[in-house]
């Protein structure tokens, strides 16, 4: 299997790459730094969902006023000033969650549960927003010329090249 070419023509084969990072990523997952975090994002849950909760009841009201002006309850004005504050309110709240949302995938480890039983038996959106809320960037350098690659697992793969930059 070949790797694909991407910017400075640095190519990687998928495999070892992945492997990698997921294996970095349960190792900082584990740590006890970031069971802090776990533990200040099980409060941070139950706010996002009563945020959620508002923000639902939010869009029932500007509904509800687009209701009341189609049928002559509300005049022009009214109507103006009535969405207008309600849609603020709407975008505020959106503004909100999404500062709430990624700290909620912590809390959603189940408890009793390892990060790596809770990775194996989660669907893809869930680890790609745990990848989101713990990963900044991942770096992989070029290869030096000349320099043998080592062995990584089963691979011949140079583990050094890859820099993770971590967001907690």
């Amino acid at each position: 299997m070949r790797g694909e070419v991407g910017c400075g023509k640095v190519k990687r084969r998928k495999p070892p790459v992945e492997d990698l990072v997921i294996e970095a990523l349960m190792y900082r997952l584990d740590s006890d730094d970031l069971s802090r975090h776990i533990d200040s994002a099980i409060g941070e849950s139950t706010a996002l969902a009563k945020l959620l909760q508002e923000r639902e009841l939010q869009k029932t009201r500007l509904t509800e006023i687009l209701n009341l002006y189609s049928t002559g309850e509300l005049e022009f004005p009214e109507f103006k000033i009535a969405k207008t504050i309600a849609a603020e309110r709407t975008r505020r709240l959106s503004k909100q969650i999404d500062a709430t949302w990624s700290q909620s995938t912590l809390a959603n480890i189940p408890h009793g549960k390892t990060v790596q039983d809770a990775w194996e038996s989660s669907d893809l959106s869930w680890k790609r927003q745990l990848v989101d809320t713990v990963i900044d960037k991942i770096f992989i350098d070029p290869k030096v010329p000349g320099k043998i690659v080592p062995m990584y697992k089963e691979w011949r793969f140079d583990s050094e090249l890859v820099r993770i930059n971590w967001k907690i």
